[in-house]
């Protein structure tokens, strides 16, 4: 892809155990463009989340290449978790990630307290995690990563543990942070209805060893929310061909 921020090139994955050798990746290649939001889906198992840590550098690819052809790329990394420590406010959380690169000062925890201002938390910085929704924690944990100004976001399931309808509404307002501050995604999800909702292409994985099936671009009316996207008849006719895509 012309403009591509990640390129993955012909990458496989192979594990060695006592037990022998496990090819988790088969010859996979795809990319993502800068500004794009991205989703992959996959079986259960099929080696989505070992993607993301050849992204992210965690684990090197046996075959084939990771590239970054803009240059160097700052990334973070959203769990499934949100992982607030239970003893710092929502505040002091939310600057972790710069206490622990030596990158807090004035200005990274003012950038940083604006962002929670701006999208909903500023009532609630002296607020510990308890206290807190599982919506706001995991609103707080996208902020927590956002403070270090990554250009590229690894979602890893970010609202899997989350009620239906608190998912629902945080991937809206996920989706509008992202956007807002002009951010690269990358989400892997085993929600269909979420991909659809979210990304501007789906990649849909083989099972194991995982290699791309399919590659669907989705056509939604520009600045339309996730939950609007579920409103649209091309909703389900984007569902129904991913559906079809894993059942193969």
């Amino acid at each position: 892809m012309e403009g591509a921020l990640l390129s993955v090139e012909n990458v496989s994955v192979y594990y060695h155990t006592p037990q022998g050798e496990t090819e988790a990746v088969r010859d996979l290649s795809f990319s993502v463009g800068k500004g794009e939001f991205v989703a992959v889906v996959g079986p259960s198992g099929c080696g989505k989340t070992t993607v993301l840590s050849l992204i992210m550098g965690l684990h090197p690819p046996s075959l084939g290449e990771v590239r970054f052809p803009q240059g160097p790329c700052p990334m973070g990394y959203m769990l499934q978790r949100d992982n607030l420590l239970e003893w710092r406010t929502l505040e002091k959380n939310a600057v972790l990630g710069l206490e622990v690169r030596h990158k807090l000062n004035n200005a990274t925890r003012e950038r940083t307290v604006a962002l929670l201002e701006k999208y909903g938390l500023g009532d609630f910085l002296f607020h510990y995690p308890s206290q807190l929704s599982g919506g706001m924690r995991q609103k707080a944990a996208l902020i927590r990563t956002l403070a270090l100004n990554p250009e590229l976001l690894l979602l890893d399931e970010p609202f899997s543990a989350l009620d239906y309808q608190t998912r629902l509404t945080l991937a809206d307002e996920v989706f509008s942070i992202i956007h807002g501050e002009g951010k690269t995604a990358l989400l892997v999800t085993h929600d269909i209805g979420e991909a659809v909702s979210m990304a501007d292409r789906v990649l849909v994985f083989t099972d194991r060893p995982a290699t791309l099936r399919r590659e669907i671009a989705l056509n939604f009316p520009k600045g339309m929310t996730p939950l609007q996207r579920r409103e649209e008849p091309a909703f389900q006719e984007y569902f129904a061909a991913i559906w079809k895509e894993l059942g193969r």
